[in-house]
């Protein structure tokens, strides 16, 4: 919290960015985390369960792009969407 900022301010706004993210989860997501209040506790927990970087994950992903390939009747655009979230996905793994 800000020094310059108000307590009830603070929590406001915490408030917000908890309600923001959990907007952007699915149902099933959503159950593991309802009971957390603080959108940085909140935050990290969704980091450490959907972000690990273990071999695992590495390994899916990387195998997840060397079978990458075009489906047809797929429009151009969605096809680089996918591909470029796959890379994203890959560059937070730090691979």
């Amino acid at each position: 919290m800000p020094f310059s900022m108000e307590k009830e301010e603070w929590e406001r706004l915490n408030a917000h960015a908890c309600s923001t993210i959990r907007l952007c989860l699915g149902k099933q997501q959503k159950y593991g985390v309802m009971n957390i209040t603080s959108a940085k506790e909140l935050w990290d927990a969704l980091k450490t369960r959907y972000m690990k970087k273990s071999a695992e994950n590495r390994l899916h992903l990387k195998s997840k792009l060397y079978r990458f390939q075009y489906k047809q009747g797929m429009k151009m655009i969605g096809h680089l969407e996918e591909f470029n979230k796959l890379l994203a996905e890959l560059a937070n793994l730090e691979v």
